[in-house]
């Protein structure tokens, strides 16, 4: 019988105090158990050789300083999981919250930079009385309670361009897209789409 064995026979009974293998003359192996005290333990030298016997003894585990250290390394430990626990967990939830803010002014930016696309262009005067002829009568289309309205045409002359006076309390389209007072604007007659419209103010 192996050790192994041996060892599963003794924990079988909780009597069971220790075992040992024993060499038997004929060179067998045996299994020699004890049960309650060790009152009878003997050195059992097996025949052709000189090395002993070892005896495996069953103890209760709370009487092991084996396992009161590891406890003790368990104890030792937890501080410093916990510490590790509590700066990861600051680390997630300040990226967390980093990620947000940079998300929110991103947006911010965005519609902030989308409504400034939505302002009038700026147009430098000179540029202005260039394409005006320098407000020349022949380029006027218009003139009403709210200041004459010329037309232009850039040096480019990819886009043609209508200058008027920064109107307070109305605006131009309240002119151009109405078919009654559109008839004021004949330079725009038949064509008042708002992509061929670039109002501009000065």
């Amino acid at each position: 019988m192996s050790i192994g064995e041996c060892e599963t026979e003794c924990s079988k009974n909780c009597s069971c105090a220790a075992y040992a293998n024993l060499f038997i003359t004929n060179g067998d192996i045996g299994c020699l158990m004890w049960f309650g005290d060790l009152i009878d333990t003997k050195q059992v030298t097996a025949p052709d050789t000189d090395s002993k016997q070892s005896i495996y003894i069953r103890v209760p585990a709370s009487e092991l300083d084996f396992d009161k250290a590891l406890e003790e390394e368990k104890e030792k430990k937890r501080p410093t999981k916990l510490i590790v626990i509590s700066i990861v967990s600051g680390v997630l939830v300040s990226a967390v919250i980093n990620g947000i803010v940079l998300l929110v002014a991103r947006r911010k930016r965005q519609v902030k930079r989308n409504n400034g696309d939505l302002e009038l262009p700026t147009i430098k005067m000179a540029t202005i009385i260039q394409a005006t002829n320098n407000f020349s009568m022949e380029n006027m289309i218009g003139h009403g309670g709210f200041g004459p309205v010329y037309k232009g045409n850039m040096p480019s002359e990819e886009k043609m361009m209508l200058f008027y006076e920064y109107l307070h309390n109305k605006s131009l389209d309240h002119f151009v897209f109405d078919n009654s007072r559109s008839t004021l604007l004949t330079y725009y007659h038949g064509n008042r789409k708002g992509s061929s419209i670039s109002p501009l103010r000065f």
